[in-house]
This record gives C-alpha cells, sequence and structure tokens, in this order.
C-alpha cells in the first residue's frame, strides 16, 4: 500500500511540475475522433513532451516525444489495423540508436543503426514476399562503407558492391 501512495504521489508531483512548462492540446478528426494529443511548451510554443495522433477510425497512428519541437525519445508508427509499422528513436532532434521496420503481417523488412544523426554500422533489409534478405552492409557516416550484399528473391546472391566514403569502387556479380 505504501508503494502505491509512493507511485501516485510521484505521478502527480511530476504531471504538477509538467502542466507548469506545457499546456495540453488535442484536436478531433471531422467525425469528432480524437486526431491528435499532446503538449505545447507554454514559452517556446513549441511540442514538448509525448505526442500521440490517431487514425479516424480511432486507432493510434504514431507516439512521438518532443522537447521543445525537436524529436526525442522512442518514436512508434502504426499501420491502421494497430499493428507495429516501426520503431525510430531521436536525441536532440536527431536519429540515434536502432530503427526497425515491419510489413504489415509483422514480419521485420528493414533494420539499422543511426549515430549522431548519421546511418551507421550493419543495415539489412528484406524481401516483402518471403522474409528473405534483399541486401545488407554498412554504413559509416551516413556513407555506404564496404562490402554490400545484394540477393535475388530466391536468396542467391544477385551481387556485391564494394564501397568507399559513399562511392561504388568494385561490383562483382557471381558467374
Amino acid at each position: 500500500m505504501k508503494s502505491l501512495f509512493k507511485i501516485l504521489l510521484v505521478s502527480l508531483v511530476t504531471t504538477s511540475a509538467f502542466s507548469e512548462i506545457a499546456t495540453p492540446f488535442k484536436s478531433l478528426h471531422a467525425n469528432g475522433n480524437l486526431k491528435e494529443i499532446g503538449f505545447y511548451h507554454k514559452k517556446t510554443h513549441q511540442k514538448h513532451g509525448q505526442w500521440t495522433y490517431y487514425f479516424e477510425n480511432g486507432k493510434i497512428k504514431q507516439s512521438a516525444g518532443y522537447i521543445d519541437g525537436k524529436n526525442e525519445g522512442e518514436w512508434k508508427y502504426f499501420f491502421e489495423n494497430g499493428g507495429l509499422w516501426k520503431t525510430n528513436y531521436y536525441k536532440d532532434g536527431r536519429p540515434v540508436r536502432k530503427w526497425k521496420e515491419y510489413l504489415k503481417s509483422g514480419k521485420l523488412i528493414r533494420i539499422g543503426s543511426y549515430k549522431s544523426g548519421k546511418r551507421s554500422g550493419k543495415w539489412k533489409k528484406y524481401w516483402s514476399n518471403n522474409g528473405k534478405l534483399q541486401k545488407t552492409g554498412s554504413f559509416k557516416l551516413g556513407k555506404r562503407e564496404g562490402e554490400w550484399k545484394h540477393y535475388f528473391n530466391n536468396g542467391n546472391l544477385k551481387q556485391t558492391v564494394h564501397y568507399k566514403n559513399g562511392n561504388i569502387i568494385k561490383t562483382e556479380t557471381p558467374k
């Protein structure tokens, strides 16, 4: 019981402190269903805190965070049927961390990471019809780097492309 009281007290204090800097906002679709709900910073008049956007059917379309108008934290996008479409992360308005994209069926179709606002490290894209790997390679400072492999729909290697600083230096096709 004491823990529940502590949680409620912290929640109340946090909400009260947040309401001192942010004004609630909501808008509706023409059919009367909620379109978006969030907060605006009282001084900067920028989006601030958690925002939720809705489809006309009332299902969540997007969940996003802002700090003074800049994208912040985890963002989630949904299909109209309610399934997860993609997840992204932001820090100070720039993309960071792992990004994922899904098909309506729930299959992963793309995965990769951002660092300091630029694509970084290993990225993979899958064929939408069968889930097999379509291409894979790495980014460095937002540019393709090293070996990128491209595959046919049946999973066989189509070609290997070598990049240096975003420029193609060699393309190989299996015989």
